[in-house]
């Protein structure tokens, strides 16, 4: 999924970055609006020595140039931005040309069987279950459906753009 090389932008969800940069060795940086989550997440890389770029700032409006990156990820965040389609345009802006990212996301039109199939191949305690179960069913409520991430990244002219469903998720993998 990841490039060999290169830069790789995470937008939103900070404290991710630690096992995408110790998983790839790849530079990191991580860009989130909030300054509690991006020091709880710098907090995290310092304890784990790894190198990560934290910046604040507005995924709408992000503080990078054009072409700034190699690869640009998103994971369960994107539906609690505000404007999520300026977020995929700046997500396109910043990608370098004929470079890709991915989108990762819960799905609201999942049926519940398929969450609870879900939860049962994790093979976690009883308890552990039902508290993944329940915090899953919560973040999904306020997910995208399928038409509507296709109807946001229909907004933006990615040179491609595919949304692949998963269990109880979503990839959109788009390029510049």
């Amino acid at each position: 999924m990841l490039p060999v090389d290169g830069e790789v932008l995470e937008v939103g969800a900070a404290s991710e970055t630690i096992a995408l940069v110790r998983a790839s060795g790849l530079s990191v940086t991580a860009l989130h609006s909030s300054a509690s989550a991006i020091e709880a997440a710098r907090r995290q890389a310092e304890k784990a020595r790894i190198p990560v770029h934290f910046r604040r700032g507005d995924p709408a409006s992000m503080p990078f140039p054009d072409g700034s990156f190699d690869f640009v990820i998103c994971r369960a965040s994107l539906k609690s931005f505000p404007d999520p389609v300026g977020v995929l345009r700046e997500m396109r802006r910043v990608l370098r040309p004929g470079r890709r990212g991915v989108i990762l996301n819960l799905r609201r039109d999942v049926p519940r069987q398929a969450v609870t199939r879900y939860v049962e191949s994790l093979h976690a305690s009883a308890g552990s279950q039902l508290m993944a179960y329940l915090k899953l069913r919560l973040q999904q409520r306020r997910a995208f459906t399928h038409r509507q991430l296709e109807a946001l990244v229909s907004q933006v002219p990615f040179g491609s753009a595919r949304i692949d469903g998963t269990l109880i998720g979503v990839e959109v993998w788009f390029e510049r």
